[in-house]
Formats: structure tokens, C-alpha cells, sequence
């Protein structure tokens, strides 16, 4: 069986424009592998914060991606390590015109996408 959908995406790029606060976003990001591995450019789900206070300090962190690990990355400049040089809105959730469903909905949105009982 075979049921492929296809997302149009818009990349936006990172050092110009800057996503809304606190949103998941796609995140293009380049950086160099240590050792012999070389350059790397490769796609991740981060989220951006325009904002970001450090605990236990009175310092903040201004526009930076952070990804599950809590790794912050600055839009792209060619002198740090990693950075993002272009960021995308997630795509829509299969069938469902939304990139996130929470509670009671999910149970019937995947059983009409998938054919399985909720």
C-alpha cells in the first residue's frame, strides 16, 4: 500500500527574518563535524526563542534555535560553529490541517489516516 503526501515547504532565511516566539519550526543548520568528517548542512525540528533566561543569572539569551537537548544555535554567521541559515513553518500532520493536535482529537485523526480503530 502505497499513500505518499507531499508538504510544501517555504524556507526563510534565518539571518533576515526570524520565526514567531516559542514556535517549532524545520531549522536548516551548517556547522563542521570534529576531525576529518568535514562540513555537514542538514535539516532539524528546533524551536525559536527571542528571549531566553539564563537560570540562576540575570543574563538572556536573545534570538537563538534550541533543539531537544537544550543546544542553542544562532542564525547563521560564517564565524560560529553551528548555526541556522534558514527555518521553515512545520508542515500539517497527515490529513489534518494543523502540525499539532493535543487531547481527544488525536485518537480519531489517526484512525482516519491510518484505517485503524481509535
Amino acid at each position: 500500500m502505497e499513500n505518499k503526501t507531499d508538504a510544501i515547504i517555504t524556507w526563510i532565511d534565518a539571518r533576515l527574518e526570524n520565526p514567531p516566539d516559542g514556535v517549532p519550526v524545520l531549522a536548516a543548520v551548517t556547522g563542521r563535524y570534529p576531525a576529518d568528517e568535514g562540513d555537514f548542512w542538514l535539516v532539524m525540528a528546533l524551536h525559536f526563542r527571542s528571549v531566553h533566561p539564563v537560570e540562576g543569572t540575570d543574563q538572556v539569551i536573545r534570538d537563538r534555535y534550541w533543539d531537544s537537548d537544550q543546544v542553542t544555535r544562532k542564525p547563521y554567521d560564517p564565524v560560529s560553529k553551528e548555526g541556522v541559515t534558514h527555518w521553515a513553518a512545520l508542515p500539517p500532520l497527515p490529513g489534518a490541517p494543523t502540525s499539532l493536535l493535543m487531547g481527544a482529537p488525536v485518537a480519531s485523526a489517526l484512525a482516519a489516516v491510518t484505517g485503524l480503530a481509535a
